[in-house]
């Protein structure tokens, strides 16, 4: 073997080794913090306040909108709930939006690695960049028809941002981490910068997170809320 091929394949293993250490779970099961989110499409522009609460046993995300008018959404791996004046006003199918979420990933331990180790995700090429380590990860051959490749851009034990591949190779969406920081542990994005492509327009989302909470066992209520009657 090369000394070159000997070099990536080092290279490879310790890479490999470093996403399984910072895969450990950690012991917190629950997170908030107020939020803002600012999201701009072709002619249109909104902006939403509030305090979003996440606890990885329900597996469910609340956001508790105080702008601008009050309602709860509620995500789960399958729905999207919206509560207005105690009513729910409708009702959404969605896939995996709480196992891919930030608050999950950073509560389990799998935010470097963006959760794709736990994954039939592979990776297929890992590229170093000055201080920046870019991983490709690809999935299966019978999803490569309904799934595309996905790229991970890691620096200093952290997550910077991740481009997300239709299956004939054009970008979906890009999001960016940013203004990291420690709580009790866990590194947290406080800025989130999202940007999604569409056919002939982009739209972005910039979500920033303040006063974050861990292990908060007060709001009980709103961690177990219970979803009023139709």
């Amino acid at each position: 073997m090369q000394l070159i091929d000997k070099v990536s394949v080092l290279f490879f293993s310790v890479f490999l080794i470093h996403l399984s250490l910072f895969s450990q779970p950690y012991p917190y099961f629950r997170i908030e913090a107020d939020f803002s989110i600012k999201e701009k499409t072709e002619g249109t522009s909104s902006l939403s306040l509030g305090h979003v609460f996440y606890d990885i046993n329900t597996a469910t995300i609340i956001y508790d909108i105080k702008f601008p008018e009050k309602e709860r959404i509620l995500i789960t791996d399958s729905l999207i709930i919206r509560i207005k004046n105690n009513r729910i006003v409708s009702s959404t199918k969605s896939s995996n939006l709480v196992s891919f979420s930030i608050f999950n990933l950073a509560l389990s331990g799998n935010f470097l690695n963006y959760g794709l180790m736990k994954t039939n995700y592979k990776i297929s090429n890992i590229e170093k960049e000055k201080e920046s380590v870019i991983s490709t990860w690809t999935p299966p051959k019978n999803m490569a028809s309904k799934k595309g490749k996905i790229m991970l851009c890691q620096k200093n034990n952290s997550l910077n941002g991740i481009v997300s591949f239709a299956p004939d190779g054009k970008i979906i969406s890009k999001q960016f981490f940013e203004e990291y920081q420690t709580f009790q542990n866990i590194r947290f994005p406080q800025k989130v910068v999202q940007i999604f492509y569409y056919d002939k327009s982009e739209g972005i989302k910039i979500t920033t997170f303040k006063n974050v909470l861990l292990n908060n066992l007060n709001n009980n209520e709103i961690y177990n809320y219970r979803l009023p009657a139709h």
